[in-house]
């Protein structure tokens, strides 16, 4: 079952989420055992028929804050069950004009810091590591997971994907 195919309300939709982003929202962390993929959603219906199938909740993982922030857009591939998250406005228009992309846009997820207020105002760093074998994205703003990817052969550091607040 794809996730991501739900609105804010619980509605359903074809390939994309419209998730309404408050003034300050958590962000959880899922695990789908099944994919071996992690998934950030900050849609509590969305988190709860997740965890009411295959997901595994890991907690709250970043902040969505409304002050000094930019929209994290989220991507899925169906294909792989993964999902890809960016702040780069570039970066999300090349993927959805690419004729090669292998991602439906599922819109803006949540919001983080923006890059440059959040090395300013000393927030949590959000690094996003490509897995070279399964070719899917993880996230973390763990210093002790972090460290495990940098250390990993599988994992290339893609450096600071958002800035959050320290949980």
């Amino acid at each position: 079952n794809s996730t991501g195919n739900s609105n804010a309300d619980g509605s359903d939709s074809n390939n994309s989420v419209t998730v309404a982003v408050d003034t300050f929202l958590t962000v959880s962390r899922l695990f789908n055992p099944k994919s071996n993929c992690h998934l950030a959603s900050a849609n509590q219906y969305e988190i709860d028929k997740l965890t009411g199938e295959q997901w595994i909740n890991e907690g709250i993982y970043s902040t969505s804050p409304s002050e000094k922030s930019e929209n994290i857009y989220r991507f899925f591939n169906p294909r792989k069950g993964s999902h890809l998250y960016t702040s780069s406005e570039f970066e999300k228009d090349s993927i959805i004009t690419s004729s090669e992309s292998e991602y439906i846009y599922e819109g803006v997820a949540f919001k983080a810091y923006s890059l440059e207020y959040g090395a300013a105002n000393e927030k949590l760093e959000v690094i996003r590591f490509f897995n070279t074998q399964s070719k899917t994205h993880m996230y973390s703003s763990s210093e002790n997971e972090c460290e495990i990817l940098n250390e990993s052969d599988l994992f290339i550091n893609e450096g600071i994907a958002w800035y959050t607040d320290l949980i």
